[in-house]
């Protein structure tokens, strides 16, 4: 239960765009991997469209990034777009996830994120420190954001992760206060959801700084996975565990499948589509899963769980023979800042993964994220 809850809060958040949105893409320039972002940059401006995931072709929510003080004027071929208008850099963002805060926190712009929200869910040492401390404000839960601490702490600003059907905003926040669709998690690659530390970077006058990292990171990334193309066998994999009724796993199209390919593995639901998660019975994985060669489990709990918890919740995990093994590995959420680090860093997960599906590949690698069960 906790880790549906982190995942739901960090990762599904927010709302969609008003019916008066532009609904004509404007080709994107200088983004290399992200297929739902588009930034053009101008004299004293950028241009930024979010692509609308859920409907090919149309635009989530145009943004115009003016420089503070500038007072640029944007050109009709811009303005007949009716982009929000965002003063930048931000001088008091409400950041309603932590993914997205820890970011702006490693671009040197912590000063600049005034609030954040679901504190429970917090791992970073930092973010707890401030949130401890009150230079961050706690905003309640990012469903139903405390709008008097974000009056008070004068946000100019609120980030949030936009799920479909969902109207975050309508009746909920102040409607003076800009939102900002955070819909990076639905990229289908894992070098398109980092490449979103561009356009965040610009919100908070880190521009320069995010491009530098996102080369970084694209780098290292690209160098690990063509290590990984050159060996010749793929071992089988799947992942997590049974919540409730179903099982929940990443969709094909989704940027943990793309991780688990370019670590050289063969994801056995890879044929499944959707970039979110798909829900199957435990008899579904099962038939399909019952011979994999890897077992990747990621959850949140107080206490790590070992197998004879696990076999107390499903006493038919052992029929897979990734657990008969000894290749069941898990993640605890709650000890690790997973999803604070993996969604803009996917380069750290890459080498973990490859040093879990080629063991000898990387001899150096050392295990931050996932650990053999014992």
């Amino acid at each position: 239960m906790y880790f549906l809850r982190f995942v739901f809060f960090c990762l599904l958040l927010g709302g969609l765009l008003s019916a008066c949105a532009p609904r004509v893409a404007v080709p994107g320039r200088g983004m290399h991997h992200a297929v739902l972002l588009h930034i053009e940059d101008g004299d004293h401006y950028s241009l930024v469209q979010v692509q609308d995931p859920w409907h090919e072709g149309e635009v989530l929510r145009s943004y115009v990034l003016a420089e503070r003080g500038a007072g640029a004027q944007l050109p009709d071929s811009v303005a007949q777009l009716h982009p929000v208008r965002l003063e930048v850099p931000l001088r008091h963002a409400a950041v309603l996830s932590s993914v997205h805060a820890a970011l702006l926190y490693e671009l040197g712009a912590g000063a600049r994120v005034g609030g954040l929200a679901d504190a429970d869910f917090v791992v970073s040492d930092t973010l707890r420190r401030d949130l401890s401390r009150g230079r961050l404000r706690n905003l309640g839960s990012s469903m139903q954001p405390d709008c008097e601490q974000l009056v008070a702490m004068q946000a100019d600003a609120v980030l949030v992760s936009p799920y479909e059907g969902a109207a975050f905003g309508s009746g909920t926040l102040p409607r003076d206060i800009p939102i900002v669709l955070c819909a990076d998690y639905m990229e289908t690659s894992p070098l398109g959801r980092a490449e979103w530390m561009r356009f965040y970077g610009r919100l908070v006058g880190c521009g320069a700084r995010a491009d530098s990292l996102f080369a970084a990171v694209e780098s290292a990334y690209t160098a690990l996975k063509q290590r990984a193309e050159a060996v010749g066998e793929r071992p089988t994999l799947f992942c997590d565990y049974m919540q409730g009724a179903s099982w929940p796993l990443p969709g094909g199209d989704s940027y943990l499948a793309g991780l688990f390919a370019d670590a050289g593995a063969d994801y056995l639901f890879a044929d499944r589509p959707g970039a979110g998660s798909i829900f199957l019975s435990f008899e579904e994985v099962l038939a399909s899963a019952s011979q994999a060669d890897i077992w990747l489990m990621k959850y949140g709990r107080a206490q790590d769980p070992d197998r004879a918890s696990l076999l107390r919740e499903q006493p038919y995990y052992n029929r897979f023979k990734a657990w008969r093994s000894g290749r069941l590995y898990a993640c605890n959420t709650v000890r690790v800042p997973y999803y604070e680090e993996v969604p803009f860093h996917p380069e750290r997960l890459l080498r973990e993964l490859i040093s879990l599906c080629h063991p000898g590949l990387l001899p150096a690698c050392e295990l931050r994220y996932y650990h053999p069960v014992p």
